[in-house]
């Protein structure tokens, strides 16, 4: 177990999921939707939830991904 981040409660389960993000890559109309698989923590005490770095990191394939087919 971990402390979560926000609610500071000892012993807190901070436990995870996974889930499709779908987030909004570019500006106006060179927007694109992509999507990612990412891992989402959460607070089983204070119901807060976050990503991290893990999640960055698929997000940032994702875009790459999308960067090598239009090039």
């Amino acid at each position: 177990m971990t402390d979560c981040p926000f609610c500071n409660e000892t012993g807190a389960k901070v436990l995870e999921r996974n889930e499709v993000d779908h987030f909004q890559y570019g500006v106006d109309g060179d927007s694109v939707m992509l999507s990612a698989d990412v891992i989402v923590q959460y607070c089983d005490t204070c119901k807060e939830e976050w990503t991290d770095w893990r999640s960055e990191d698929t997000r940032q394939e994702a875009v790459e991904t999308h960067l090598e087919g239009i090039t």
